[in-house]
């Protein structure tokens, strides 16, 4: 055995930013009132006069969709949503097609969470061929955004093709590199940026489809510009320090982190990822020196109970000396539990220690409560590993692969669909493809690297395996993986050497099971070199099998590859 599921070290920080799109905003796209030659006479001044206006000038023109549509407006910025509602609903349900006021009352329903009617409003806006060629762009970007936001993108690039409008380009852009076309939403976005150079959303964006794009130069200088204009705007600022990260620049990360937390003092968020730049750079004291001094300022009193748990947690698990995976496990249950189970970096943390199946029933509970909390999108860590050890491996595998969609920058995503794409599939050249992506995008983890060539070696291409292949010297498992790619270039005999060198080191470093695994995970080396498996290497590892689904994944994964290759052997050649 030659990969893992998880990274071996006891600690997984949260980290500093999960890279994220904007889905940007644009003038058409305000809550605006619509342009109306039907105004009153002005009010006194009073306090609440433009909704005193509004409100007048819908009891005079009680059935004109203008006076409805400002009115909706004015009384959802005064916050009175039934109100609001009320007058939007009867807008969006009159036959008149008054274009501007049916985009405004769209807005003001979708703001309302009634976005199947606002879409109906804005369709009959882009379907009359009275209405304007302005007026139908405008109601097809404020569609594409209603759907970006609510993940149907090939709705929203529909609703967007032929657009050339900057602000429809701006979008087709962002939505571009959600769906990961990173070379379309790079000439999408530099378009809108012709127009609008100094977007503060636009650049984010386009620095996001660079760092897809595995540019992560041109990522740094565009996010850079985009939070120098927005130094408050949090995605800049923690996407920067990510694609910083990336690139090894831990003190300029923390530096970016520090200039958002100027704009947001009190933020324990932000604390929480400053420590965590320092604590991946190997700064353990620095990211606990950090930690501390935010225990103790008048800040924490005033956090969320969630993010005091986080913190505290935090500041235990660095606390030498290291605590045993287990502890941690318990540790996390404890505080997600004094939290109320709304830490979403608990419920990762709690997911990353869980290791065997005496975990699972306080996993499952544990779920059961988050996911009463939580979009079932962020507890995809969470569920990815109570399939594991349930043992179902195709929805931990479908979780897995969805993270990597949700979360491209995510190192733990990474490698548990690596993991699970060779392991329990066999297909080494999708496994490789999602490794390769993340290594391209700054995903530089030993680990991942060792999946990556495990699935290269495994697929027949064992020079490339070799190329990604880490330091022997700096990841254990990596020696197996050099023993597999021997065997597949036909020295067994120097391939079995190397299996036996890790297995020797991880057994002198107390990982009694991981050593197991790699020495029943030699029959990978023998079946690459073209060899029938010993009849009796699975003999006795029944209980194993049961008890522990990484021995039943790479049991199932031999057994198919030994079946495989019997079946190969058994295929006459092309000169028979």
């Amino acid at each position: 055995m030659t990969m893992t599921i998880r990274e071996d070290r006891i600690l997984a920080p949260p980290n500093p930013a999960a890279a994220r799109i904007v889905v940007p905003l644009s003038e058409d796209q305000q809550l605006q009132s619509p342009e109306t030659a039907l105004l009153p006479n002005p009010y006194s001044d009073q306090i609440d006069g433009d909704l005193l206006q509004a409100r007048a000038l819908a009891d005079k023109f009680p059935s004109s969709p203008t006076a409805l549509a400002r009115l909706a407006v004015s009384e959802v910025s005064f916050g009175n949503r039934v109100s609001a509602w009320d007058a939007a609903k009867q807008v969006l349900e009159n036959e008149t097609i008054d274009a501007p006021a049916l985009i405004a009352a769209s807005q003001v329903a979708a703001g309302l969470g009634e976005v199947a009617l606002a879409d109906q409003g804005l369709l009959r806006v882009m379907e009359t061929p009275s209405v304007g060629s302005g007026a139908k762009r405008s109601a097809a970007v404020l569609a594409a955004r209603f759907a970006a936001h609510q993940g149907r993108l090939d709705r929203a690039l529909e609703l967007l093709e032929g657009n050339e409008s900057e602000t429809g380009a701006a979008l087709k852009g962002a939505v571009l590199a959600q769906v990961g076309r990173c070379h379309d939403a790079i000439r999408e976005l530099r378009s809108a940026l012709r127009s609008v150079p100094d977007s503060p959303s636009t650049l984010c964006n386009l620095g996001y489809a660079y760092a897809m794009a595995g540019s992560a130069r041109k990522a740094i200088r565009a996010t850079s510009a985009a939070a120098a204009l927005a130094p408050a705007d949090r995605t800049a600022g923690l996407n920067l320090a990510a694609f910083l990260l990336s690139q090894g620049e831990t003190s300029e990360a923390v530096s970016a982190i520090d200039r958002l937390a100027a704009h947001h003092p009190g933020d324990i968020q932000l604390v929480l990822a400053a420590a965590a730049a320092l604590h991946i750079s190997g700064d353990a004291k620095g990211a606990l020196k950090r930690l501390r001094r935010a225990d103790t300022s008048r800040d924490i009193q005033e956090a969320a109970p969630a993010q005091k748990e986080e913190l505290r947690l935090y500041i235990d698990l660095l606390n030498p000396p290291a605590k045993p995976r287990k502890e941690v496990f318990g540790r996390a249950l404890e505080a997600l539990k004094r939290c109320d189970y709304r830490s979403e970096m608990i419920a990762r943390l709690l997911a990353n220690t869980a290791q065997t199946t005496a975990d699972l029933p306080a996993l499952e509970s544990a779920y059961s409560e988050l996911i009463e909390r939580f979009d079932r999108s962020a507890l995809l860590a969470v569920e990815q590993e109570v399939a594991f050890l349930r043992f179902e491996f195709d929805r931990s595998l479908r979780a897995a692969v969805e993270r990597v969609e949700e979360e491209p920058f995510s190192t733990d995503a990474h490698i548990a669909a690596t993991y699970l794409m060779s392991m329990h599939k066999g297909n080494y050249q999708k496994a490789a493809r999602i490794g390769l992506a993340g290594i391209k995008r700054g995903i530089g983890d030993d680990v991942l690297r060792n999946n990556v060539a495990f699935a290269l070696a495994m697929g027949g291409d064992p020079d490339e395996a070799e190329r990604v292949l880490p330091d022997l010297s700096e990841c254990d498992l990596a020696l197996t993986t050099a023993g597999l790619i021997k065997a597949v270039r036909g020295d067994l005999e120097g391939g079995i050497a190397l299996y036996e060198k890790g297995e020797e080191r991880v057994r002198g470093e107390g990982e009694d099971s991981l050593a197991d695994i790699i020495a029943v995970g030699k029959a990978f080396a023998i079946l690459a070199a073209g060899h029938t498996i010993p009849e009796d290497h699975l003999s006795g590892l029944d209980s194993k099998k049961s008890a522990d689904p990484r021995f039943a994944v790479l049991c199932n994964a031999i057994t198919r590859e030994a079946i495989a290759g019997t079946h190969d052997s058994e295929t006459p050649s092309a000169g028979s």
